[in-house]
């Protein structure tokens, strides 16, 4: 299904300085030409919330597009590229890709427990350079930024192409871009801190707990198989959302949610007083976006797989003592999980009528290739705290994806250990899911001037989500 459904006049007439590169109107940053500085190796951009898309702050480069080496400052940090690994591209319409985790002592953020290294993730996409900025921490968003050769950039040029997508501007939480660190407003932690404002624990239980089955997925059409049969602990829900260009918009939908095995001596939707349990927290696309590059320019599709995340904690903070995680999977090779699961491999096997028939991919189909080292996974408070952010490869056709019969999924892994009595059961799981994919955005509809600008989407929930389950007295 082609998720490419309509021109938007409307954010054409909001940004009709971007119709050319000399379009007249207020521009923001105006950026003078450099003469007949031709190879001058400078670059300018700006910052942006991957989530939100919330416009930030100027960032400068002198970069040699030649093998992506130079200098960035963004957001108060300076970042040598030739730092970051250089990674053999899987993707053909990648020229190149630099990934690293940064933890020296400017760009580490301390907490009471964990130094959190910042992760950067640079590509060279055509004429543009983008990137990413993110932290393995529950406290931070995503930060976005591009880049352009000022060479080719005229007088009275705007530079900064992005505005709020419609799905934020009226949303609760007002979300803002500092101009430097890293955006908190869309953190993980926010949004989790959302939930408990708005529903207590108690309520919040009578709630998962009473849904209709049609705000379920019925969970005998969507079984899940892995070694031992499973189940959804979550209210799984389809998630529809746009991808918004300057030029075009495309719809998406997507499925997150969380699977839970069974256990010899009780369900998949429990976990024995002093027992665990392997849960997995998965996302997968039933309608796929679309570049919103003008198809009447190039038809080609840009985007490619980048980032998926994860934070994850009880519910309720008294509880952090007596629910919590270990066995990651993936591992960032710490030797923090000492992990023997199997591997995560996930099949969904759906009885007559079940939305789905199998998916059997696993994010280690997913993983960039490399050293792994852009992989992380951190956790706080004795493990009821955890953070994955795992960098992906792949083309378009690897974001995970539902076919008529066959799906794949991104997805991590957790044990979840329970020390709560089931006199008081059941108990709450709160987590956080997003999905980050690379696309082209573009700097005009008209395609005389038309020049795709690389940009990051990250997916996810407006607000946490949780999931139920039940301790049980074990024999």
């Amino acid at each position: 299904m082609n998720g490419k459904n309509r021109q938007v006049n409307s954010r054409i007439n909001r940004r009709k300085i971007l119709q050319t590169f000399g379009g007249g109107g207020a521009a923001l940053t105006a950026v003078p030409v450099i003469g007949s500085a031709t190879g001058s190796n400078s670059y300018v951009g700006y910052t942006y919330d991957t989530l939100t898309h919330a416009s930030g702050h100027e960032v400068r480069g002198r970069i040699n597009e030649d093998d992506l080496t130079g200098t960035i400052s963004v957001a108060g940090f300076d970042i040598e590229l030739s730092k970051l690994e250089k990674l053999n591209q899987k993707n053909g319409s990648i020229d190149i890709r630099r990934v690293g985790v940064l933890d020296g002592e400017n760009y580490v953020y301390e907490t009471s427990e964990n130094k959190i290294p910042l992760k950067v993730n640079v590509v060279k996409f055509g004429q543009s350079i983008s990137g990413m900025l993110s932290r393995p921490c529950g406290e931070f968003g995503h930060l976005g930024f591009y880049l352009l050769d000022i060479d080719g950039i005229q007088e009275g040029f705007n530079i900064d192409i992005m505005s709020i997508d419609s799905k934020w501007k009226d949303h609760t939480l007002g979300f803002n871009v500092p101009e430097k660190g890293l955006p908190t407003d869309s953190s993980p932690a926010r949004f989790i801190e959302q939930k408990r404002i708005e529903y207590n624990t108690e309520d919040l239980i009578n709630e998962l707990a009473n849904k209709e089955n049609d705000d379920f997925v019925d969970q005998e059409s969507f079984r899940i198989q892995a070694d031992e049969d499973a189940g959804n602990i979550h209210e799984i829900r389809t998630v529809s959302d746009d991808l918004e260009g300057n030029c075009e918009e495309s719809n998406m939908e997507y499925w997150m949610g969380v699977s839970a095995d069974d256990a010899t001596a009780y369900d998949y939707d429990e976990i024995g007083f002093s027992q665990s349990n392997r849960w997995r927290f998965w996302v997968f696309f039933s309608e796929r976006p679309d570049d919103v590059f003008p198809d009447s320019c190039d038809p080609a599709n840009f985007i490619h797989p980048s980032n998926y995340s994860l934070h994850v904690e009880p519910h309720d903070e008294n509880h952090y003592n007596d629910l919590y995680f270990s066995h990651p999977e993936p591992d960032d090779g710490d030797g923090e999980s000492g992990n023997d699961e199997v591997g995560l491999a996930l099949d969904i096997i759906g009885a007559a009528g079940g939305r789905l028939t199998e998916i059997g991919a696993s994010i280690a189909d997913y993983v960039m290739a490399g050293s792994g080292s852009s992989t992380e996974v951190n956790y706080e408070q004795g493990g009821a705290i955890y953070n994955f952010d795992v960098d992906l490869d792949g083309e378009y056709d690897d974001l995970p994806r539902e076919l008529s019969n066959e799906a794949q999924t991104t997805q991590f892994s957790l044990r979840v250990h329970n020390e709560l009595h089931p006199d008081d059961s059941p108990y709450l799981v709160s987590f956080h899911p997003q999905y980050t994919f690379h696309y082209a955005d573009s700097n005009s509809c008209d395609c005389f001037h038309a020049m795709p600008i690389a940009a990051y989407k990250t997916i996810g929930p407006n607000i946490a989500w949780s999931a139920l389950y039940e301790s049980v007295h074990v024999d």
